[in-house]
Parts: structure tokens; sequence; C-alpha cells
């Protein structure tokens, strides 16, 4: 089945055509394991070891012996995408909805522009539309420019091909819907394996906020009808009476009555919310009654009683254009555009209420598969006369073991790649070590060049963290190894906004220092990501402070010579991790333990670049050893130190 050695090459992407170090002998024990029947190869390998190159070669070997093996290749993030897109022309990228125009809009803008010319009246500023809104408001509505809608000729480029790329959370919605068309594949390879419990708890993690629905039923309040070309568009779009006393229900108790925990939450969701959907949907959907549109040419009104997940109420709202809409006159189209633009916003905030809603039904269905859900309450402090209110409340399962079919069952053979999985990972997806095997790729950068220096004289736990003069010592010991890289740039990963400013407060090398996090706050002097790479590259002795770049970003050469990791980044503590952690405080550890290495991976990039990263919390150096947690490539490279000075003289 497996081509002899001296010929692999033929089947590797064309621009590649020599090896790197172990690839040849790591791609043929990766094939030897699919010749054997294994269903899952976690591919272990570190920063530089060209993972994408061993992903693809497997998966074009494999489509060389049959043209019908053909592969899905699932990444984390949308660059990660780009990148595959980019390095390996065979590879179709196919994003979701959101990421694509809407060519409709376009056309009905385009008219109204024309429009408001012949009466001399100024356009307003077009805001494009997505297929995402298409689809969300007209899921069953012909559209007219399927020939050229961006993202159908995306996805049926991704279809046809030998590699379709996109990214785990569409993966998750969307291939197992047989409406999106995509059949089962030989092989699928998960790029950035680590985040796939991430990616699935945030997939099914919902979150009910109070503003969210009172800003809905604000929007109920005054029902009224728009009025379309009756003789060309064969409905109307009246506000549902039913649908406003759901939501006062859901105001009233959800967020005042059931803050004891999750059975009194979903008790109180099946018995008021979804015994009134219930009715309502089962009712002749014909009447005014229903907040439903009806489009012409379509025999019978979409039948709503059998409460299918992906139908759920975006039926409601078929507000794009008929499939006669080319018949329309510009001011009619004109007018039916205002209509929408005026009822948009009010019906998403339906359907994205709705769609949470049918989620926490399947929730208490999912109880029976042994996934347990965890609530968590948030509160809000509106000052001494107000008081503290629940301001949201937040469903999680406590792990994903039950959960992780839709994103197991669509392929015969799966690849987990990545520099961090780890037993511990597979673990918590609720794999045993019999199930997978596994294919590690030693590390091709020299170890001299990459030390992980931990260093043992502070426990960073919160009581310490907490004294005024343990803390300011240890930002004085920070302010050591900036002094000893005063010439270089360097990164300093931090666990929190709040340590980074006090860290920043305490410092006297704040003048080196760019604070950034992920969305910025320019009142608080903080840089988003991208402007603070952009400021850090411009001065040779910068020093980002974040708790914001242990993945995703890439410091090679001299844009980081050096790192400090401040402490172990263990996750707060709302009640789900509380509960995850006491089912399993080895999951606990080793996500600290994964953020760790992706911080330690960020610099050293190549053959030729060197850095050193420094960690300044004792407690690091037990679980870095673990060989649950940490792969052979970052074990090697600990080094243990008594003192700060130690370490800067060796």
């Amino acid at each position: 089945m497996i081509p002899e050695s001296p010929n692999m090459l033929e089947h590797i992407p064309e621009d590649f055509k020599y090896w790197r170090k172990y690839q040849q002998e790591k791609i043929e024990e990766i094939l030897g394991h699919i010749s054997n029947g294994k269903k899952i190869i976690v591919l272990n390998a570190p920063t530089g070891a060209g993972k994408s190159l061993y992903n693809i070669s497997v998966g074009s070997i494999l489509n060389s012996l049959n043209e019908n093996n053909n592969a899905f290749v699932l990444t984390s993030t949308k660059m990660l995408q780009n990148q595959y897109s980019d390095e390996f022309p065979e590879v179709r990228v196919i994003k979701g909805r959101a990421n694509y125009s809407c060519k409709s809009w376009e056309w009905l803008y385009n008219l109204r522009k024309n429009e408001d010319a012949k009466n001399r009246k100024k356009t307003e500023e077009y805001k494009p539309k997505t297929c995402e809104d298409c689809y969300k408001i007209a899921k069953n509505t012909k559209c007219n420019f399927e020939g050229v809608c961006e993202y159908k000729l995306a996805k049926k480029e991704a279809l046809e091909s030998t590699f379709a790329c996109m990214n785990m959370a569409y993966f998750i919605l969307a291939v197992p819907n047989e409406e999106v068309g995509f059949e089962n594949r030989t092989l699928c390879i998960i790029d950035e394996a680590h985040n796939i419990e991430d990616t699935l708890m945030n997939h099914y993690t919902i979150e009910i906020t109070k503003k969210r629905v009172e800003n809905l039923r604000k929007s109920l309040k005054e029902p009224k009808e728009v009025n379309f070309p009756k003789e060309k568009w064969n409905g109307i779009l009246p506000v549902n009476v039913y649908f406003k006393d759901i939501i006062n229900y859901a105001v009233d108790a959800a967020f005042e009555n059931i803050y004891e925990g999750e059975a009194e939450l979903l008790k109180f969701l099946k018995k008021t919310v979804y015994s009134d959907i219930k009715i309502i949907l089962d009712k002749q959907l014909v009447s005014k009654d229903i907040f439903f549109m009806k489009v012409k040419n379509q025999k019978n009104l979409v039948n709503m009683s059998n409460l299918e997940r992906k139908q759920k109420l975006i039926n409601y709202s078929k507000m794009f254009l008929p499939s006669n809409y080319i018949d329309l006159s510009e001011s009619e189209t004109t007018r039916f555009m205002d209509s929408i633009e005026k009822y948009q916003k009010r019906i998403k905030n339906a359907i994205n209420l709705f769609d949470d809603l049918y989620k926490i039904e399947e929730i208490q269905e999912s109880g029976e598969m042994g996934a347990k859900w965890i609530p968590t309450h948030v509160e809000r402090n509106y000052g001494k006369n107000v008081g503290t209110y629940l301001e949201k409340i937040i469903l999680k399962p406590i792990d994903v073991k039950d959960l992780k079919e839709e994103l197991f069952d669509q392929a015969d053979f799966y690849i987990l790649s990545s520099a961090t999985l780890s037993k511990q990972h597979m673990k918590d997806l609720g794999f045993s070590e019999k199930d997978y095997a596994v294919v590690s790729v030693p590390a091709s950068f020299p170890v001299k060049n990459r030390p992980l220096k931990v260093i043992t004289e502070f426990n960073m736990n919160y009581e310490n963290l907490n004294k005024k003069d343990y803390f300011k010592k240890t930002v004085e010991k920070l302010d050591l190894i900036l002094s000893n890289h005063k010439n270089e740039r360097g990164i300093i990963h931090v666990s929190s906004n709040k340590l980074m400013k006090d860290i920043f407060k305490n410092s006297i090398h704040k003048n080196r220092m760019i604070k950034v996090t992920s969305n910025g706050n320019l009142l608080d002097g903080i840089e988003s990501i991208d402007s603070g790479l952009y400021y850090h590259e411009k001065k040779n002795n910068s020093v980002l402070i974040s708790p914001s770049l242990h993945t995703g970003v890439d410091f090679k050469d001299d844009k980081a010579r050096f790192q400090i990791i401040f402490k172990v980044p263990f996750l707060a503590g709302d009640e789900q991790v509380t509960a995850r952690r006491k089912k399993d405080p080895n999951w606990y550890f080793g996500k600290a333990v994964t953020q760790m290495i992706q911080s330690y991976g960020r610099t050293t990039r190549s053959v030729n670049d060197y850095s050193i990263t420094y960690i300044l919390d004792k407690r690091a150096l037990h679980y870095l050893k673990n060989d649950n947690f940490t792969p052979n490539w970052v074990k090697e490279a600990v080094i243990k130190y008594n003192t700060v000075e130690d370490a800067l003289i060796k």
C-alpha cells in the first residue's frame, strides 16, 4: 500500500523536493500506522520541524494511491489557513460565511444609489453585508447570485479539492450538516491540535446576558407591520406578541429567580420557554401571529414543528429577495431595502437568542451521554445605592469527552499535529493511550540556542504575590534580567492585566516597556497586539509585557532575544474551572504547562536563531519535567537555577 522510500519524493508537494532532517523517516512511520489501521496518529513536532509538510505529504501520498483519498486540513486560525494555501497550491480554503461579502446586497445598494441619484439624494454610507447575514435571514430563499457568490465558489472548490482547509470551529458547525455537502474523507489533519478541547468547549458554551435580552425586549415593545409590494411579495413582517411574552419570561425568571444553579435554570427554560415555543410552532403558520415571511413561488410554508436544530427559528425572518426580485422596480427595491435595514438588528437579536435557547434544550438531552454542564453566574456591582445584580449566565460543559463525535466521525484517519500535544491533552479528550499512536519528531534547533532557565528563588502563588515586599523583590529581580539585556528586545509573559500593570508600575525599566493586550486600551496606555508589535520594532531594546502573546505571534531573530515568564499561568477559577479541577487536577496543571510551552516557542524560530527564556516561578520546574505534560524537545532545554544572579552568570 505504501510506496517504497526512494520513490516517496514523487508524492510530496511540488515545491518540496528535499527532506529536512527526520522528515522522510517520520512520514514513513505515520504511513505505517495508517497501514496498520490506527485511526488517530499524534504528530509531536517542535517549532521549525515543518509540521505542515508532514501533514500535506501524508495526504498527497494517500491520494496518489487512490484519487478518492482526500483530506480535511483543520487549523485554529484563519492566518494558518492562509499559510497552508500560500505554501501548497493544492489546498483549497473555505471559511465561514461571515468572511465573504454578499452579492445580493451589493446589487441592492447599486439600485438604491441610482434611485437616490435620480431624486438628488445622497446615498447613505454602504455597510457591506456578508453571506452570514444572508444565510441567517434567508436560509431557504433562492439566491439569484449563486453563480458568483464568493462563499459558494470557495465551498465548491473545497468540495472538489484533494485538501479542503477550514478552521476547527467551521468544521464542527458545518461539516456534520448534510446541507453543506461535505462527505467523509479518508484523512483529517488537525493542526495546532492542542486547541481541540478549547474549540469544542467554545462551540458548546452558551452565554445569555441580561443586557442582550433587555435590548430585545425594547425592540419588540411596540408591534408594527411593514408592508411590501403585495403583487410581487406575498408576505408581511409583523412583530409577534407570543414572542415578546417568551422574552418577558426569560428576563423575569432567568435573571431574578434561578440564581441557585443549573438544575433550576434548565428546569425553568424547559417549562416556561420551550413549552411556549412549541405551542407557537405547532400552530398553522398562516396568520400574522407568527413572525414569519412567505416567499412567492413557495408552495407551502416551511414546516417548523419538527424543531430541527439547524432550522431553529431562522425561518421566522426570510427577509431577502424572492426568486423573482429582478422584477421589482427601483423604487420598490429601495423601500424594501429600507425596511430590511430597519428590522435587521432586532431579527438578528431574536435569532441569536433563540439559537442559544435551543442549545440549552440540547444540553439537557446530552446529559444522557454523560456530559455535565456547569453554570457560571457573572454579577455586576452598580454601586451602593443600587446593589449587585446578576449580569449573565454562562453554561459550559465540565469536559468535552462526550461531545467530540462531530469532530472525530468525519474521516477514516486523523493526524493530530502540534508542538505541545501531551498525554494529558489526549486524556482530556477522552482517549486512552491504546486509542492512538504517537510519532515524535526531535528538535532540529540546537539546545544551546534555546535554553529554558527555571529560577527557583520565588514561589509566585497568590498569597506571596499579594505581599507587598515579596512582590517588590520579584520585580527587582526581573529588572536585573532586563538590565542584563539592556540592548536587546524582549517579552514579559504575564497571566493577567492586573499583573501587567503592577509590574509596569514597580519596574525601573518602564520606559522600555510596551503594555499589550488583545484589544488594547489607549486610555490606560495599553496597545493592541498589532500596534504593540509596530512600536516594538521601532526601538532596539523595547520589551513587550502582555498576557496575550503566548500564541500566534512570531518573534524570530532580534525581534526578541530573551523572554520572561513571570509566573505559572494557571487558569482563573470560575465555577466551571473549579469543578473541572476537582474532577481532574492534572487538567488544570496541564493547561498551565501548555501555555508556558507556547510562550517558550515564540522565540528561536530557525536553526541559526537564538534566545533565552527565563521562568521566575519555582513551581514550573516540577510540571515541565512531567512526561504527561511536556514533550522531550522542551524537557531537554530546561535548566534549574537557584537565583536570578546564577542564571545571568551561567
